[in-house]
C-alpha cells in the first residue's frame, strides 16, 4: 500500500512494504528529487 504526505513545498511518497520512501517531489516545480530506478538514467 502506498501513502503520501504533503505540505506547501513537498510531497513525499512511501511504500508500506519495508517502509520505503519512493518519491520526493517539489509541489511548485513538479521536479522529482528521488531517483526512481528508471533505466534511461
Amino acid at each position: 500500500m502506498k501513502y503520501e504526505l504533503k505540505n506547501e513545498q513537498l510531497t513525499v511518497g512511501f511504500e508500506t512494504k519495508g517502509a520505503e520512501m519512493i518519491s520526493l517531489r517539489g509541489n511548485k516545480s513538479g521536479k522529482e528529487y528521488l531517483w526512481n530506478a528508471d533505466a534511461k538514467f
